[in-house]
């Protein structure tokens, strides 16, 4: 089983990509999918989890295997590209949350964090940048990940921009 970010064709993300500091908008937003592959029959069949559009999907790492029902990500839209909200989809009832963070910012890959002790997937935090254009730099931002509209618990405003990209995983020090 795989789970991603499906675009409809390259030429919905081809430009956007070529034109990314002049322009934020997709040819159409990609959607999650998840495609089901046999090795029996050398075939991958997949189907739309969600009509929300997302980009860099994450789970609980501790369910990174299977067994989820939470899914965040950048939330897209085909006129506004990465839009700069941080959002949340959850699979079974196809409820929606974000955390929006302003005209023109950009966002980087939410990263799960879960809470010590914790064993509900979304009990935790997400840690992301934030890219604030007002101020030509970078925030660090923290959220709640069971209420992102809620806005960030804690934000560390960088001197400089560090730019969007924050791909990774979270891991317990030992």
């Amino acid at each position: 089983m795989i789970d991603l970010s499906r675009y409809r064709s390259y030429d919905d993300i081809g430009p956007y990509l070529k034109a990314f500091r002049t322009s934020a908008t997709f040819g159409g937003a990609p959607t999650l999918w998840r495609f089901r592959v046999s090795a029996r029959t050398c075939r991958a069949e997949g189907s739309e989890l969600s009509p929300q559009g997302l980009e860099f999907p994450q789970v609980d790492g501790r369910r990174a295997t299977g067994g989820y029902r939470i899914v965040y990500g950048v939330f897209t839209d085909a006129d506004r590209g990465l839009s700069g909200r941080i959002g949340r989809v959850d699979l079974i009832t196809g409820t929606t949350d974000a955390w929006d963070a302003g005209a023109g910012s950009l966002v980087s890959e939410p990263i799960f964090v879960p809470r010590p002790g914790g064993e509900d997937e979304d009990d935790g935090w997400l840690v992301a940048l934030a890219y604030d254009p007002g101020r030509q730099a970078t925030d660090a931002v923290v959220l709640d990940a069971r209420d992102l509209a809620a806005g960030p618990l804690f934000t560390a405003h960088l001197p400089v921009s560090a730019g969007m990209t924050f791909h990774g995983a979270w891991r317990q020090a030992s």
